[in-house]
């Protein structure tokens, strides 16, 4: 209250500071965050050795963090379930990101939805790793329902991985039209859109 000036990362925690903390519109200014320029595309040999290192798949969907509720993993493995439904060869669903709070246990809710053979949690995964696990991924997914940013959809964009984003919190002002956006708690919203995106490669 006593700070003559205040940086918000987005748009919309500049709109949460005035409406939580009370402070006047006109001491907040936006400065979105930037992305490290080691974020492009990788190189063959450097996604081959990685895929190798992880035994990942030639193929998959990707998301990227921490395991904690309001990242919503719950509905993208929900979509996850219903696209193997529908598209029993869809490409693996890979999720990286180390664990958080409430107990989020993505590999026992795949099993609950059946498609536990066709999911895989790698943990958290080194930083070093992540430009080409981006590259290496077919898409990438970000189902957060409460983002003051969303780093890793600019991170998975600066490295050329369609993304989708949930249509909450930040990330419709992070990704903007460079991204496909989806209601956050809707699996079968979901399926379609990782079913667009996969069977059409020039998109």
């Amino acid at each position: 209250r006593r700070a003559r000036a205040l940086v918000a990362v987005s748009a919309f925690t500049a709109r949460e500071a005035v409406a939580v903390l009370g402070v006047p519109e006109a001491r907040v200014r936006v400065v979105p965050n930037g992305v490290d320029a080691r974020f492009r595309p990788a190189a063959p040999g450097r996604t081959t050795a990685l895929r190798e290192r992880l035994d990942l798949p030639a193929r998959f969907i990707l998301s990227v963090g921490t395991l904690q509720p309001r990242k919503n993993l719950g509905t993208l493995l929900a979509g996850f379930a219903r696209l193997r439904a529908a598209v029993p060869d869809a490409p693996m669903l890979v999720i990286a990101g180390g664990a958080g709070w409430g107990g989020v246990d993505p590999a026992g809710e795949a099993e609950r939805l059946g498609v536990g053979g066709g999911v895989r949690s790698l943990g958290f995964v080194d930083d070093d790793d992540l430009p080409a696990l981006y590259t290496a991924a077919e898409v990438f997914a970000c189902p957060s329902r409460y983002e003051g940013f969303g780093l890793p959809v600019l991170e998975a964009m600066a490295c050329g991985t369609p993304t989708l984003v949930a249509d909450a919190g930040s990330l419709p002002e992070v990704g903007g039209d460079a991204c496909v956006r989806v209601p956050a708690d809707d699996p079968a919203a979901w399926a379609d859109a990782l079913a667009a995106l996969l069977s059409d490669p020039g998109r």
